[in-house]
């Protein structure tokens, strides 16, 4: 078995790795979803203060956290298949990509907490 035909042989372990790991990151998207619509209910407070609330962080945060999610996993969605169609390696792909979802979400949240007042949260 030469080199080339070595690295075009099929790996069955990365392709249903992969497919798992993608499966799991959009378990992940989905809990970061329902927690993003939960979190804009806690940001409710805020009208109800009146001025008391930041605005723009909030709504800064809150499109953090609701749609980065999103748009990292489509990216890893394609960057996945690629590398699947390429023949490389590709089950890391979705670990960084659910890594990445996660730090963007932290980032949204606690930007969204900056504009509310402590007494509010």
């Amino acid at each position: 078995m030469t080199d080339d035909t070595a690295r075009k042989a099929p790996r069955s372990w990365d392709f249903l790795l992969t497919l798992a790991l993608i499966v799991v990151m959009f378990l992940f998207l989905a809990a970061f979803a329902l927690s993003s619509v939960t979190l804009s209910a806690t940001s409710l407070a805020c009208a109800d203060a009146g001025g008391d609330c930041a605005d723009n962080p909030v709504q800064v945060g809150q499109l953090i956290s609701t749609y980065a999610p999103v748009a990292i996993a489509l990216v890893v969605l394609v960057v996945s298949i690629v590398r699947l169609v390429r023949r490389r390696i590709a089950f890391f792909v979705p670990i960084i990509g659910i890594l990445l979802m996660s730090v963007a979400f932290a980032i949204g949240t606690t930007v969204r907490d900056t504009g509310i007042p402590e007494a509010l949260l």
